[in-house]
């Protein structure tokens, strides 16, 4: 009876039991592919010795084999079990229900359809199946041994065959954080209910299966080394209600020109401004692409970068929608379009202590060969006292295709208790022109991770960047810009000002000029500025040279305010608090009058000015000072 069963006439089964190992019942599997198992319905069941009562193909709980080993280890949720099973329960479990949950075939199964039904709820799990000759005495009727077992078990023979049919497998899952895995069910939860299309579904499930791989990252991480995440990770992280809490929306959400106003991650209609916009111009949803074109050409674009780390993953699995800018061939903006974000909303109510709220707002810009427009990203916490605690989990990608030029506006001021971590993806192709001015001052972490990459010759980048820390709070830039083509050019400029004893600031920046990128002009300065004792930095500048015909430079430079600048200003009549309230701001203003755009410009002076002056309030109460 045994023979016939497990002698399976599939050729074609996912799991290629057939063809890899024959029809001898004789014959072991170890490390295969389950494929997807729902926790919800086989947590209860033991998997040590599975019997099965019926056909292969009947969708019945098999029962316990009460003469299977003493060991039995559960399948539990998030976690990578040990188990003995024979190849007959095996396949019982390939083609049952159980593989997927919830009455759907698996993905893995003949006819499954593993990329539109993939859930956290059901995780492809790696079993390692030990398949001894114990876990087969309920399907092998009295087996009798012909030869003592030998002392030594026999070297195998390499099976040429075998290696390529495991080498194809996918890559064994990293399911030893269950956190994450708890957190990204959560966001799923609160995403199933949504409308959706084509691109944000390929993003869910790209980023879900990313996400396997994935870790929180700790202090022991290089890239979080001087990042301390760890108030987020001991918070309860509950997504924002699609439907938010009411805003008391300021005056200024009314822009000059375009703009999009964005709550928790979607789109507020009302307080929004599209009207007017070119022909060849889309801004809006993904839900609303009005032609086949545009949706192709996001969806190409939408989730495609792999050097994510969790909280890429996490924004793709939890975004509510993604805003898409669409700039068509030859089609040029010439007023900005302003993209404000407001996160929170969840004062007075809704959330208990200990809850860290998340939003996961996701933008796609798209811009066409020849195109151009200047895009303003602004930050803002939702709640009007600014110390509002939440997680704004956002990203941005960006392709800027031949010839194309983007100006890149980012102020971020959330509020005092808030968490900013934020991925901006560039892919610049020839001859396009990509110019960044980043300006940041709020929240207790933010953290920016900006990857710039050249595709093409006679590109163009610049990065500028101002970080102000006057509280206990961490502003942290990590940058890569990758050069691959000749006769590219780049400027980054990074500065930040540290007042606080207990704050920090962190830049890891990397220019890497790769072998074929010949002519090639880089440089690299971050200077910083301490007011206080105690104040950190952690500075890392990183330039990586494999051309050897470039023109390429970096620099670093930490201190406080020179005492001979002070003399030189009270030496011309200014008192000793304005002449070092002019330095402090000076130090900045070289980022701020990078900004294209007069009324961005005059509304980062003066919120910038009045944070330093209310520095400058608060440390002649006796908080010290570098002198």
């Amino acid at each position: 009876m045994y023979d016939d069963r497990v002698n399976m006439s599939q050729p074609n089964s996912a799991y290629g039991l057939h063809g890899l190992y024959g029809s001898s019942a004789s014959q072991y599997v170890r490390d295969v592919y389950i494929g997807f198992i729902t926790s919800r319905h086989v947590r209860d069941v033991c998997m040590s010795c599975t019997r099965l009562h019926g056909s292969p193909t009947s969708t019945d709980v098999p029962d316990i084999c009460m003469k299977s080993p003493p060991r039995h280890t559960w399948v539990t949720f998030a976690w990578v079990v040990h188990v003995d099973m024979c190849a007959h329960c095996l396949h019982w479990l390939s083609t049952s229900r159980y593989a997927s949950g919830a009455g759907r075939p698996s993905p893995y199964a003949r006819g499954g359809d593993g990329e539109k039904n993939f859930s956290f709820r059901s995780l492809p799990l790696l079993l390692s199946l030990s398949l001894s000759p114990n876990g087969l005495l309920h399907h092998i009727p009295n087996p009798i041994p012909t030869s003592p077992p030998p002392l030594l078990p026999p070297k195998p023979k390499p099976l040429l065959r075998l290696r390529l049919r495991l080498s194809s497998h996918p890559p064994r899952a990293s399911l030893s954080d269950p956190l994450v895995l708890q957190i990204a069910e959560t966001l799923e939860d609160s995403t199933s209910h949504l409308p959706t299309s084509p691109p944000l579904q390929k993003l869910r499930d790209s980023s879900s299966q990313s996400l396997l791989s994935s870790s929180w990252p700790s202090r022991k991480d290089e890239p979080f080394r001087f990042t301390d995440t760890s108030f987020i990770k001991n918070s309860q992280i509950q997504p924002i209600p699609f439907k938010p809490p009411h805003f008391d929306l300021p005056i200024d959400t009314q822009f000059p020109n375009f703009g999009l106003l964005l709550v928790n991650g979607r789109i507020a209609g009302s307080a929004s401004r599209m009207e007017g916009l070119p022909e060849g111009v889309f801004v809006g949803s993904v839900l609303d692409i009005p032609s086949e074109g545009i949706l192709k050409r996001v969806s190409e674009v939408l989730g495609e970068f792999g050097g994510g780390d969790v909280f890429w993953s996490l924004n793709g699995i939890g975004a509510p929608d993604v805003v898409v800018v669409y700039v068509s061939e030859g089609c040029r903006v010439e007023s900005p379009l302003h993209l404000r974000f407001l996160c929170g909303g969840s004062g007075g109510g809704g959330f208990g202590e200990g809850v860290m709220p998340v939003a996961n707002p996701r933008v796609v810009v798209v811009v066409e060969r020849g195109g151009e427009v200047g895009i303003v990203e602004e930050h803002c916490g939702g709640d009007g006292d600014g110390d509002e605690c939440y997680w704004a989990n956002s990203a941005v990608e960006i392709l800027v295709c031949e010839g194309a030029k983007v100006t890149h506006c980012y102020v971020q001021r959330e509020s005092a208790n808030a968490a900013h971590i934020k991925w901006t993806v560039v892919q610049q192709e020839s001859s396009s022109v990509y110019n960044l001015v980043e300006i940041g001052t709020g929240g207790k972490l933010s953290r920016h991770n900006l990857h710039v990459q050249q595709v093409g010759p006679d590109t163009a980048t610049e990065l500028s960047t101002f970080h102000l820390c006057l509280r206990d709070q961490t502003q942290d830039l990590h940058s890569r810009l990758v050069l691959d083509h000749p006769r590219g050019y780049s400027k980054q400029l990074h500065k930040c000002i540290v007042a606080h004893e207990a704050g920090q600031a962190v830049f890891d920046g990397n220019v890497r000029v790769n072998r074929f990128a010949q002519e090639t002009d880089a440089g690299q300065l971050t200077r910083t500025l301490l007011l206080v004792p105690k104040a950190t930095v952690n500075v890392k500048p990183n330039l990586q040279i494999v051309a050897d015909n470039v023109k390429c430079s970096h620099g670093a430079a930490i201190s406080n305010l020179e005492k001979d600048l002070l003399f030189y200003f009270q030496a011309r009549g200014l008192d000793l608090e304005t002449a070092r309230r002019a330095l402090v701001f000076s130090f900045g203003a070289e980022v701020i009058e990078k900004l294209p755009y007069s009324s961005l410009r005059k509304d980062v002076e003066t919120h910038i000015k009045n944070l330093i002056r209310s520095f400058d309030s608060q440390r002649q109460k006796g908080a010290p000072v570098l002198e």
